[in-house]
């Protein structure tokens, strides 16, 4: 029987960064579409902390180098929501603009008014968020399953990588999480409001 190991030891891997990045990824694999602000600043955070184990001097003091990987964690998952927002509405209305632009002279047999591009832009921009969260038990599942690949020391592990992936999609598929599980659920009233 292995020896166990000894509290110093099982401290020191608690302490390290990498153990943060590993149990982000499992949230992804387990629930990432569910919750859809953990789904969209989880690789921010992984990324960030990936950064700090690996440009943050070995020597360092461990308590000191988790605190910097955590802060730069941090500053990613901000990072990640902020650009996520912006690059999610500026597809929809690049896509939706420029398909307007292409319909509308089936539609309008001459002279296309003006407006016509610019509203499906703004159709798209509100729109696609909504498209881009029904990926989101795909997306979320293999995001989750990297960042376990790396903090397991394993990231260039096809197999493995693939089956976390897969693992994930069938249990958040499997437990709603599939699309429009990001939307709130209201509660169904017995009676109605007079």
């Amino acid at each position: 029987m292995p020896a166990l190991p000894s509290p110093d030891a099982l401290l020191a891997h608690a302490l390290e960064p990498r153990t943060f990045a590993g149990l982000a990824g499992v949230a992804l694999v387990l629930v990432g579409a569910r919750v859809y602000r953990v789904a969209v600043m989880a690789p921010g955070f992984a990324a960030g902390v990936w950064a700090g184990t690996t440009w943050l001097p070995a020597g360092l003091d461990p308590l000191l180098r988790l605190g910097a990987a955590l802060l730069l964690g941090l500053i990613g998952a901000g990072l990640c929501s902020w650009i996520e927002q912006l690059a999610v509405r500026s597809t929809g209305a690049i896509l939706m603009g420029a398909l307007t632009h292409a319909v509308a002279p089936q539609l309008w047999h001459g002279h296309i008014p003006m407006w016509v591009s610019p509203v499906g832009a703004l159709v798209g921009a509100m729109l696609f968020p909504m498209v881009y969260r029904r990926l989101l038990p795909l997306i979320t599942s293999l995001t989750g399953a990297l960042c376990v690949a790396w903090a397991l020391g394993r990231p260039q592990d096809l197999l493995w990588i693939a089956g976390l992936t897969l693992l994930g999609l069938i249990l958040q598929l499997g437990t709603g999480g599939g699309a429009g599980a990001t939307a709130p659920k209201r509660a169904k009233g017995k009676g109605k409001d007079k």
